[in-house]
């Protein structure tokens, strides 16, 4: 996505907006250079913030003299694991299975009445 070269922001609207988002919330972020950073607030300080974006090792130390524009984001992970419908599906064959198997054993257990040897 491109941006024109915008005018920074006021560096205290900025500190202030990435204060109130906080430590471990993601947000997004133009610079005065056009580039775009989106990633999870690591810190905050008096000049600058850092941002960690997905996939790269070292956060990103950003002036809030430099930021244009911000955008908060909620950035979505892959999770793991089974999505609900999944664990719906096995949890009604398990139920499934156990109806089956206890109508077997009573079948079973009524046709088979008093024929032990």
């Amino acid at each position: 996505m491109a941006y024109a070269a915008g005018k920074p922001l006021d560096s205290a609207t900025v500190k202030e907006k990435i204060a109130e988002r906080g430590v471990g919330q993601s947000v997004g972020v133009i610079l005065a250079d056009n580039a775009e950073i989106n990633g999870i607030i690591v810190s905050i300080g008096d000049q600058s913030f850092a941002l960690k974006s997905e996939g790269v090792d070292q956060p990103q130390s950003i002036q809030y003299a430099e930021v244009t524009r911000i955008q908060f984001t909620e950035i979505h992970r892959h999770k793991h694991g089974l999505s609900r419908g999944a664990k719906i599906g096995i949890l009604a064959g398990l139920g499934g299975t156990a109806l089956i198997v206890g109508f077997v054993l009573l079948v079973n257990a009524i046709f088979n009445k008093g024929y032990h040897d």
